[in-house]
């Protein structure tokens, strides 16, 4: 399995790259944090995900950058887990 995680502090101008690396290295999941995307559905982040992938993610609720997101192939079995907060 290929895993790899990227810092890509915003995709809004990186999201061609993001996809090329997602493909061009075979990855089976790829790790991005510091998206600065705002929801679920935000474009920037949905051009990225290449054809036959998947992405599941979480968007920063107030303020800007943050944001963190998973590309995956389609083929895998991946689901956004609740972690309980932590005083």
């Amino acid at each position: 399995m290929r895993v790899g995680w990227l810092n890509v502090q915003s995709l809004s101008n990186k999201r061609d790259i993001v996809e090329e690396l997602i493909t061009d290295r075979s990855f089976d999941a790829l790790a991005l944090t510091k998206t600065w995307h705002s929801a679920s559905d935000d474009a920037r982040l949905r051009l990225a995900v290449p054809a036959g992938y998947a992405v599941v993610d979480a968007a920063r609720r107030s303020g800007r950058g943050g944001g963190v997101a998973i590309v995956f192939k389609k083929n895998l079995k991946c689901a956004q887990v609740t972690v309980p907060a932590c005083d």
